[in-house]
């Protein structure tokens, strides 16, 4: 064989290779779906299709998935699928179950077609399976049955170990209807730190399930039917009760009037209906007898959400028999006898009303008490005690003349009193046996400041056969008297001395003498006589 016709077999066979590679080349086939991004679960399925062009004869498409690169093992393969015809150029839209497969971010999977005599392979696509959704821890601040007021933070700690966490939320719901009453998308404050701040004031009173609602996040596309969505964690929640009501109590004590020196037992019940009460944090005082009076006493309670609330209960200490009691002054030498007049309670006072306490004994000295709030109050108790001398809690005698000793003490009314009226009556033979006219008594006010007794404008108003009436304004209660006013003592000119007298009367008879010849007038002598009784009247009278 010459030289001219080796080169040309091999001319020939070289285009032949060529030819052979330029229709390999043009024998592609392109993956379209999955696109290239899109993330699944394995609980979905996957849609597969491999886009022939131009391959003949192809009697089966496969689709391969390495969980680090390319597809290069066949035993990764997901579907076998067989040709219905012999030229089919879409090997489409069939279903790929992904259980079993592991979740990772990056899948790389590619489409192999086969007729025999060719294989293509398509241009790889990158998914994400994420079958797994995001983990919720318990909650950190708040526990499962607590009891809540005021404003709260909520956290929880959530977690993705795939794609990373995409959204939280914390749905609040009715505990007994179901009923969705709040839906807060929470706010990161760390790396898997969540929380929101929750004004429980806003909620009615009573019990809420918080549930922590989170999902994975969302890379790149997602596929609407099959995408990451149905990764979310629910499962997390609490019960908790919400409570912005300060609990209430009944406090009595018993007996309501005691001897002194005797047992009285008060009885605290607090109670609150939604969230109940705290027992260790309710306190009471223990009860004394040793003071005569009106003695008040207070109950504190707490309930398990932290609201507090108090209860005030009287009772009235007195000397045992006859409704009297005695109370030892200050330095103890002197004793006051005191007499409950009368007690007198209300349920409710309210700010358009005035309230009367009416029908006092003629020996107490008040004969009505008108009170008036400038809020509403409740379970208002007015008690007026009589005391028949100075009582030991007042550390200062009044002076002058005293009519009465009188105590006004009340309960639940003094942070709510705009003003009182009281009208006292004053016997007139009293007033005149102590030289003191109608407009000479007033009411005084003992200050526990200052120890002073002040006196109030007392205003006359009428009068009858037996009393003179007067009206006096309060704006609160404490120990008054009702005595005559404080009268001012006469200035007395101190008489002048016999020789102070003496010395006077010898200057004026100097003056009108003065320049005369006094030896010569009888007046002169007239004078001197009389200044010599005078000498000896007051020497006499000084013996």
């Amino acid at each position: 064989m010459n030289k001219k016709n080796l080169q040309g077999i091999f001319l020939g066979a070289f285009i032949l290779i060529l030819l052979i590679i330029l229709v390999y080349a043009a024998e592609t086939a392109t993956l379209g779906s999955p696109l290239s991004n899109t993330n699944y679960t394995s609980a979905g399925t996957l849609n597969f299709s491999c886009n022939n062009v131009s391959m003949e004869g192809v009697i089966n498409a496969t689709l391969f998935y390495n969980i680090s690169g390319g597809a290069i093992n066949v035993s990764h393969n997901l579907t076998f699928l067989v040709n219905a015809s012999a030229n089919q150029s879409i090997f489409g839209n069939v279903s790929v179950n992904l259980t079993g497969l592991s979740d990772a971010t990056t899948y790389n999977m590619t489409c192999f077609l086969d007729n025999d005599s060719a294989k293509v392979w398509s241009s790889s696509a990158n998914i994400t399976i994420d079958a797994t959704a995001p983990n919720v821890s318990i909650f950190s601040t708040t526990v499962s049955r607590g009891n809540y007021s005021g404003i709260i933070i909520i956290n929880t700690s959530v977690t993705d170990a795939t794609i990373g966490v995409g959204h939280v939320y914390f749905n609040i719901t009715n505990f007994s209807t179901g009923v969705q009453v709040n839906y807060t998308k929470a706010a990161a404050t760390g790396t898997n730190d969540y929380n929101i701040t929750v004004d429980t004031s806003k909620f009615t009173d009573g019990q809420y399930t918080i549930t922590v609602w989170a999902n994975d996040s969302l890379l790149g596309k997602s596929n609407s039917s099959n995408n990451f969505t149905a990764n979310m964690n629910n499962s997390e929640s609490i019960n908790v009760t919400f409570d912005n009501t300060a609990p209430t109590a009944t406090y009595t004590c018993s007996p309501s009037t005691v001897s002194s020196g005797d047992t009285v037992t008060c009885t605290c019940s607090p109670s609150d209906p939604t969230s109940g009460i705290n027992e260790s944090q309710t306190s009471t005082t223990t009860p004394t007898t040793s003071n005569t009076g009106l003695i008040t006493e207070t109950c504190n309670f707490v309930d398990n959400a932290g609201n507090s609330g108090s209860q005030t209960a009287t009772y009235t200490v007195e000397m045992s028999g006859s409704g009297t009691s005695s109370s030892s002054g200050s330095s103890g030498s002197t004793t006051a006898t005191a007499t409950v007049s009368k007690t007198h309670s209300w349920s409710e006072i309210t700010t358009d009303t005035v309230s009367k306490m009416e029908n006092f004994k003629s020996d107490v000295g008040i004969k009505q008490i008108e009170i008036e709030v400038n809020n509403k109050a409740q379970n208002v108790k007015v008690v007026v005690t009589k005391y028949d001398s100075k009582p030991a809690k007042v550390t200062k005698e009044k002076t002058g003349d005293v009519y009465k000793y009188l105590q006004i003490a009340t309960t639940n009314l003094n942070d709510k009193l705009s003003k009182a009226t009281v009208t006292i009556q004053v016997e007139k033979t009293w007033a005149s046996g102590k030289g003191l006219n109608k407009e000479d008594v007033s009411m005084f006010k003992f200050d526990e400041t200052s120890e002073e007794w002040n006196e109030l404008t007392t205003t006359y108003v009428s009068e009858d056969d037996t009393n003179y009436v007067y009206d006096v304004e309060l704006t609160s209660f404490s120990y008054f008297t009702i005595a005559g006013k404080e009268k001012a003592e006469p200035v007395v000119e101190e008489e002048k001395s016999v020789a102070e007298k003496v010395k006077e009367t010898g200057e004026q008879v100097a003056e009108k003498l003065k320049g005369k010849n006094l030896f010569k007038n009888v007046w002169f002598w007239v004078i001197v006589v009389i200044v010599l009784v005078l000498i000896g009247y007051g020497i006499k009278k000084n013996q």
